[in-house]
């Protein structure tokens, strides 16, 4: 998923196939190989947050059409995002608490600060895309976001993210596969 995520972020989808193909030859359920296209699928939609919509568009594209015709009519065409504003907002705090910790108030404050629409996405962003856990959990969510951070070049937010996986759980351990997986693929274009 990680190497999915990266090379979308990168504006490298084309790898993708070969990830996606690779990986379900390993996996001899369609129940298992669709939920893990759906987990990637996901992944790849947290990601479009950041590196975003023309990169997320392409990533999707590369995905989808890599999948045999039959596994494409087996996926899910239920949107994961909830839009309603009163569920979204309270979601957002909490998430950003558990992430962010006892350096929220500054990160809301900046972000406030720089501009209050800015502030508006964030919040949207945290609170429905990032706080879906139903199929990326919190901590895979922080390493997507680490994955795709590498891709952008944006090491202020790279830095706070690194500390953030493991503030949500996340072991030294996958936080440094994450950056080798990340650097790996930005290194190689």
């Amino acid at each position: 998923m990680l190497l999915c995520v990266s090379l979308g972020a990168s504006n490298h989808p084309l790898g993708i196939p070969v990830i996606v193909n690779e990986y379900l030859n390993t996996v001899e359920s369609l129940e298992e190989k669709i939920q893990w296209v759906e987990y990637t699928r996901n992944a790849i939609m947290k990601s479009t947050t950041i590196c975003g919509i023309a990169r997320g568009i392409n990533s999707h594209n590369a995905l989808f059409n890599s999948l045999p015709k039959e596994y494409q009519d087996l996926l899910s065409e239920t949107p994961t995002l909830n839009v309603e504003t009163n569920e979204w907002k309270p979601r957002s705090l909490e998430l950003l608490d558990a992430v962010y910790g006892d350096s929220l108030d500054r990160a809301i404050e900046n972000v406030k600060t720089i501009s209050t629409d800015l502030y508006i996405w964030t919040s949207f962003v945290y609170g429905s895309v990032f706080y879906n856990r139903s199929l990326v959990n919190l901590i895979e969510t922080e390493l997507d976001i680490i994955a795709t951070l590498i891709q952008m070049d944006t090491l202020p937010q790279l830095r706070d993210h690194l500390n953030n996986a493991i503030r949500v759980g996340a072991t030294d351990a996958q936080v440094k596969a994450t950056q080798l997986i990340g650097d790996s693929v930005k290194n190689a274009f």
